[in-house]
């Protein structure tokens, strides 16, 4: 299931490319009600599909970067949800 939350050009095509595994990350993120860590997102697509945990980490910078997702710094460390307006990259 692909998420459509990227930013359109007036084309109506994305701002930008995401990978597969990017792509995967923002998807288990929307169908979360609450933050999840790193940890807790990797157990989850570990389930569905070969990831590594750097490969998750990797993806949550880039999304953080592109503004589709935002963390929260906790006690117990960065907690990621989906960004609920994204910034335009231009």
């Amino acid at each position: 299931m692909k998420s459509n939350s990227l930013p359109q050009q007036d084309n109506g095509h994305p701002m930008y490319h995401l990978t597969r595994n990017q792509q995967a990350v923002l998807d288990v993120l929307h169908q979360q009600p609450h933050p999840l860590s790193a940890q807790e997102l990797y157990g989850m697509m570990r389930q569905q599909q070969a990831i590594g945990l750097a490969t998750v980490y990797r993806a949550l910078e880039t999304l953080k970067l592109h503004g589709l997702i935002r963390s929260r710094t906790r006690t117990m460390g960065n907690r990621y949800t989906v960004q609920s307006s994204p910034i335009s990259i231009i």
